[in-house]
């Protein structure tokens, strides 16, 4: 039986070797975790860039309403003055 898988291992192409190494020797467990944390940190990156646009639009936003609040005070001064 033993000899039937290295019979077979012979005729392996190099990849599948290489895949059935990974099994044997447990690396494919790390490497699963590794793709994933990489696929977590992208998605981390993502969502910080999705947070950056939602505060830079914030603080556009604010600043609108500052100017606004300066023309607003500037008319409620002159319509006093009027009176």
């Amino acid at each position: 039986r033993q000899q039937g898988k290295i019979a077979s291992m012979a005729t392996m192409k190099a990849n599948e070797r290489l895949e059935l190494l990974k099994d044997i020797g447990g690396t494919r467990v790390y490497e699963q975790r590794r793709t994933e944390s990489l696929r977590i940190m992208e998605d981390s990156r993502a969502q910080r860039e999705h947070i950056g646009e939602v505060v830079r639009g914030i603080e556009e936003r604010l600043k609108e309403l500052d100017e606004e609040r300066e023309e607003l005070a500037q008319y409620e001064a002159k319509d006093k003055e009027r009176r």
